[in-house]
């Protein structure tokens, strides 16, 4: 299975960067940028970790259109590896990144950062880092095709806000591992805050918890067990009185 999923990756990757040379062809350029590659292809810093599990926390702040959050990302190695991408789009940034008790370097090169752990890590153990992001988001300009944060009001002047990142990638709100082949295998759970007025839907299954005015969604099955595409994961903030539905439990 490990075998054939790598095998789809390779065949991805070969097909986006078949898609970029094309479209510089036609279009007389030289060829794919830096950005380009390292968005869609297996970097030695992504083929050394597989992805987990997510587990992520979101502040929506509408005044300022602004976000701030942390993504606990559960990881197994399957080779040695001390320099690991993450991937956040401009202008979001990241601010922190745990490993255990220790903070770890990290540096900016586009919409990648490089995270540097204290020593190499040996092939076959499972770990976990924590990341710190904020700041203002991509704002959407036509979505769902050219996706982003859409910050909007509705006809009573309440904030209705959602996600579109099916094209753009996922890393557009959140930081991740953002390319198709390494989805996290036991799902994520997502944590969405916002302003008492307002609710958020999201992807996956409510779990009922309300934190710090939040809620609490299981984008998984029962076991928790299923894997997730992170470009799939969205959310939608809207005030309490606009929405009106339930859940079909069969």
């Amino acid at each position: 299975m490990r075998k054939l999923r790598f095998l789809f990756a390779v065949a991805i990757s070969v097909l986006f960067l078949t898609q970029i040379l094309t479209s510089h062809i036609f279009g007389q350029n030289e060829g794919p940028t830096r950005q380009e590659v390292l968005r869609g292809t297996i970097t030695p810093e992504r083929e050394w970790w597989d992805v987990l599990h997510y587990d992520l926390s979101v502040q929506f702040i509408p005044p300022t259109r602004s976000i701030k959050g942390s993504n606990l990302i559960t990881f197994k190695t399957l080779k040695p590896g001390g320099k690991m991408q993450i991937d956040l789009q401009t202008p979001l940034a990241i601010s922190k990144v745990v490993h255990g008790k220790t903070e770890l370097k990290f540096e900016r090169e586009g919409n990648v950062f490089w995270v540097y752990f204290e020593k190499e890590l040996p092939a076959g153990v499972e770990d976990k880092i924590e990341v710190f992001y904020g700041g203002r988001p991509r704002e959407a300009k036509n979505p769902p095709w050219d996706g982003g944060v859409s910050w909007n009001r509705d006809d009573l002047g309440d904030w209705y806000i959602n996600t579109t990142c099916e094209g753009i990638g996922a890393s557009v709100w959140w930081p991740n591992k953002d390319i198709g082949y390494d989805e996290p295998d036991r799902g994520m759970k997502i944590n969405i805050t916002v302003p008492e007025n307002l609710v958020d839907v999201s992807n996956g299954r409510d779990t009922g918890e309300v934190v710090d005015r939040g809620r609490v969604f299981t984008e998984a099955g029962e076991a928790g067990c299923l894997g997730v595409e992170e470009a799939a994961v969205a959310q939608e903030v809207i005030a309490v009185g606009d929405w009106h539905g339930q859940t079909d439990a069969g």
